[in-house]
C-alpha cells in the first residue's frame, strides 16, 4: 500500500465503501471458519507442540519460537510464529497461533516481508531501521517526505504495483493458487498477478476449490516431508540418468530462445520427459544428439520426481505446450517466422491458423506434415531453407525429431529447431489438452491414457515404472551410467 493518501495516486485501486462490501461480507464468515479450525487443531495437536517445545527448550537453552515480520491485510505488520528447528513437518505449527489471532488465514495470498512487493515500503523501511513492525500499519507510518528522492512528485503505477496493493485487500494465506503452481513445478507468470486474480474472484467457493486443488500437495508434505524443491536454492544445470538438464524458468526458456535468433550458428532445443530419458538409456545416437544441444530442457511432473528422488531441483516444468504460446507471443511484429513440420495432413495447416487467429501478429512461414518418404527429406530440407524461417518446430515423435534436426540443422537455415512431439495435436484442435488442475497435481500422463489407452498405456505405466527403476538405481548407486557403457 502507498505511505501517502491514496488520492496520491489515482490509479492505486484503492478500496472504496462498494467495493470492499464483498470482502468484508465474506471476511467475516472466513474469519470465523479459520478461528474455528485453528482452535480444533491446536486443541488435538498441544500434546504434540508441547513435546516439541520442551525438546527446543531444552537444546536451544529456552529459545523455542522463531518470529519473523511480515505483511498482513491492509499492510498491517505481524510477527510469524515458528519453531526454532530446521525445515520439517512441525516446523510451522506455531502458524496457527496467527491463524487464531487473525493474522493469516488457511487460504489466501503468501504474507511476504516488508518492502518486498512494494518499493515505498522498501524506501521507508531504509529511512526507519528501528521502524516497530508488530500491529503497525505501514499506510499509516508518516515518514517526513522531504527525505524522499521524490517528495511532492507523484508517479504514476506499474501494472504490477496495482496489483500488489490489490492483493494486500485480504488476509494472506497458507495455501494459494501460487503455492499449488509452485508446487506442480507451473508457476510461470507473476505471483502478485495471479494473486490479484484472487482477490477478484473472492469467495467460499474459491477457497474451497484451492484447498481440494492442494490436497495432493499437502498430503506429500505430511507424508514426506516439506518440498525441498521449492525451499533450496536449484542448480542451473543438473543431470538426470546421464543427461544434463538446463535448470532454468519458463521465462528464461523463452528469453534465451529469443536471444539465439540474432545469433549466427543455428541451435537444436531438446524437451525431455521420462519416455525421452528410457530412449536415451539404450539409445545412444539419441543421447549423442542431446549432449550436443544447446538446451536440454525438463518436460513433465516424471523429471520433478527424479529430481526429487535424486536431491536435485528441478525448478519448473519447462514443456514445449506452455512454451509454445509464449514463443508465438514474443515473435508477434518482430518480422521473425516459424516453421511447423510434422504430424498428420492437415495439423499443421491447423496450428497456422490457430497462430493467426491468436496472435495475429506472429509469421509463419510455411508448414508441413512429417508423412514424408526418405527420399523427400532433400526436397523438405530445401522448403524450409528457402521459406526463411527463424524458428523451426518438428512433431515426428522422440527420438525421430530430434535425431532428424541433429543430422540436418546445419542445412535447414533456421536458427533455433526444436522438437515438440504431440504439440501439434494439442494446437490443431485433434486432442483436448488436460484441465488445469489435472495438471497442477500431476496427473496429466494419467489424463492421456484415459483420452488414448491403447497407444498410451505402455508408455506410462511401463515406462513410468522403467524411469523410475533407473532413478532409484542411480540414486542408490551413485552412478548414472547405462549397463553397456559401464
Amino acid at each position: 500500500m502507498s505511505l501517502s493518501s491514496g488520492e496520491d495516486h489515482p490509479r492505486a485501486a484503492v478500496a472504496t465503501n462498494e467495493d470492499r462490501d464483498p470482502l468484508v461480507a465474506y471476511g467475516s464468515v472466513k474469519r470465523c471458519i479459520d478461528f474455528l479450525v485453528a482452535l480444533f487443531l491446536l486443541v488435538i495437536l498441544s500434546p504434540l507442540m508441547a513435546v516439541v517445545a520442551l525438546a527446543l527448550c531444552a537444546r536451544n537453552r529456552g529459545h523455542v519460537f522463531e518470529r519473523v515480520p511480515l505483511v498482513g491485510r491492509d499492510c498491517t505488520t505481524f510477527n510469524k510464529y515458528s519453531f526454532k528447528m530446521g525445515a520439517g513437518r512441525l516446523r510451522d505449527l506455531p502458524v496457527l497461533f496467527n491463524i487464531l489471532k487473525g493474522d493469516v488465514s488457511f487460504v489466501g495470498p503468501r504474507a511476504v516481508s516488508p518492502g518486498e512487493l512494494c518499493p515505498e515500503c522498501a524506501l521507508m523501511l531504509r529511512e526507519a531501521p528501528r521502524f516497530p513492525y508488530a500491529g503497525t500499519r505501514l499506510k499509516d507510518f508518516r515518514m517526513d517526505m522531504r527525505q524522499a528522492p521524490d517528495a511532492g512528485r507523484p508517479r504514476e503505477l506499474s501494472a504490477r504495483e496495482v496489483a500488489a496493493r490489490r492483493r494486500n485487500r485480504v488476509r494472506p494465506g497458507l495455501i494459494c493458487d501460487w503455492w499449488i503452481l509452485e508446487r506442480a513445478n507451473m508457476a510461470y507468470g507473476h505471483e502478485v498477478l495471479v494473486d490479484s486474480h484472487y482477490v477478484e474472484g473472492y469467495g467460499f467457493r474459491k477457497d474451497v476449490g484451492i484447498v481440494l486443488r492442494a490436497l495432493p500437495s499437502i498430503v506429500s508434505h505430511v507424508v514426506f516431508g516439506p518440498d525441498f524443491s521449492v525451499e533450496a536454492a536449484p542448480s542451473d544445470v543438473l543431470s538426470i540418468l546421464d543427461i544434463r538438464i538446463n535448470n532454468i524458468s519458463m521465462r528464461d526458456a523463452v528469453e534465451r530462445t529469443i536471444a539465439l535468433l540474432d545469433q549466427g550458428e543455428p541451435r537444436q532445443i531438446c524437451f525431455v520427459n521420462p519416455q525421452c530419458a528410457n530412449i536415451a538409456y539404450v539409445n545412444p545416437e539419441y543421447k549423442a544428439v542431446l549432449h550436443k544441444s544447446h538446451l536440454v530442457l525438463p518436460d513433465g511432473i516424471g523429471m520433478k520426481i527424479a529430481g526429487r528422488i535424486l536431491r536435485r531441483h528441478v525448478r519448473q516444468n519447462v514443456n514445449g505446450t506452455d512454451l509454445f504460446p509464449r514463443l508465438c507471443a514474443e515473435l508477434k511484429d518482430t518480422g521473425k517466422s516459424l516453421y511447423l513440420l510434422g504430424a498428420r495432413p492437415g495439423a499443421a495447416e491447423d496450428v497456422r491458423e490457430w497462430i493467426l487467429r491468436n496472435y495475429p501478429g506472429t509469421r509463419v512461414a510455411g508448414c508441413r506434415d512429417g508423412y514424408f518418404r526418405p527420399d523427400q527429406e532433400e526436397e523438405v530440407v530445401r522448403a524450409i531453407a528457402e521459406s526463411g524461417a527463424d524458428v523451426l518446430l518438428v512433431a515426428m515423435g522422440v527420438p525421430s525429431q530430434d535425431l532428424w534436426i541433429g543430422r540436418n540443422l546445419d542445412r535447414l537455415g533456421v536458427k533455433v529447431a526444436m522438437g515438440v512431439g504431440g504439440l501439434f495435436d494439442f494446437y490443431s484442435g485433434r486432442i483436448p489438452r488436460a484441465p488445469l488442475w489435472v495438471r497442477e497435481i500431476g496427473m496429466e500422463w494419467f489424463y492421456r491414457v484415459y483420452q488414448e489407452p491403447g497407444r498410451m498405456w505402455k508408455r506410462y505405466f511401463v515406462g513410468n515404472a522403467v524411469f523410475l527403476f533407473h532413478v532409484y538405481k542411480e540414486r542408490i548407486t551413485g552412478r548414472n551410467a547405462p549397463k553397456h557403457q559401464e
